[in-house]
């Protein structure tokens, strides 16, 4: 279901799921790493989706050429370890309903806390009614709006700013270029460049107007 038609009122979300699907956290168990913490879950540039986890220092060999992985950071005692995989059902449901997953944190065996953003309330009720029919059973922990203060933008550079953001236009390299992100929008792309520029002008004026 899209949500082309809607202007964005970002909701945050934060819900609590037995996920036993999880592949990064079996891959480490299969490994015999059972202390390790899942600090972030989001979609990747490849269209992977990657998981960040801390995991015992002493640990990495245990890895090392067994599962594809980079060190993002190295501590005395803990490595920040990045992995990226397909994805398991809760992930891919939070993204494929123009949600953005911005993380995970594991709870304990099997629980994972994830946090993601919905464009509209309709997003959100969609993902928790496809997770709950997949046997999930997600708990809602917090529900918040988030409306823009000041209509810095006008609606309809809110929702082709968001739809821009979700399709990838701002990534390096891009995923979506600017002639299909029109056509998606339903506009020529001389409008949507239009639309762009000025939305960034409001929000960088916003954003360095003084306090005075």
């Amino acid at each position: 279901m899209g949500y082309i038609g809607y202007v964005p009122v970002h909701v945050e979300i934060q819900v609590e799921i037995e996920n036993k699907e999880c592949k990064v956290m079996n891959l480490l168990e299969e490994q015999n790493i059972c202390q390790f913490t899942v600090i972030d879950v989001r979609e990747s540039s490849k269209g992977k989706i990657g998981h960040m986890v801390n995991i015992p220092r002493t640990q990495l060999d245990l890895i090392e050429g067994k599962i594809p992985f980079s060190v993002v950071h190295t501590g005395k005692e803990e490595a920040s370890v990045w992995f990226e995989s397909d994805g398991c059902d809760v992930c891919q449901t939070i993204i494929a309903s123009d949600s953005f997953l911005v993380s995970g944190g594991c709870l304990g065996k099997d629980q994972v806390l994830y946090r993601f953003i919905s464009p509209h309330p309709e997003a959100f009720q969609e993902i928790i009614s496809k997770l709950d029919e997949k046997g999930f059973m997600p708990k809602v922990r917090k529900v918040e709006k988030y409306r823009s203060e000041g209509d810095v933008l006008t609606s309809k550079q809110r929702l082709v700013l968001w739809h821009a953001l979700k399709a990838g236009f701002f990534e390096y390299p891009r995923k979506i270029n600017t002639i299909e992100l029109s056509k998606r929008l339903g506009m020529v792309p001389s409008t949507l460049s239009e639309i762009t520029r000025r939305g960034f002008r409001r929000l960088l004026e916003s954003h360095f107007q003084s306090d005075d």
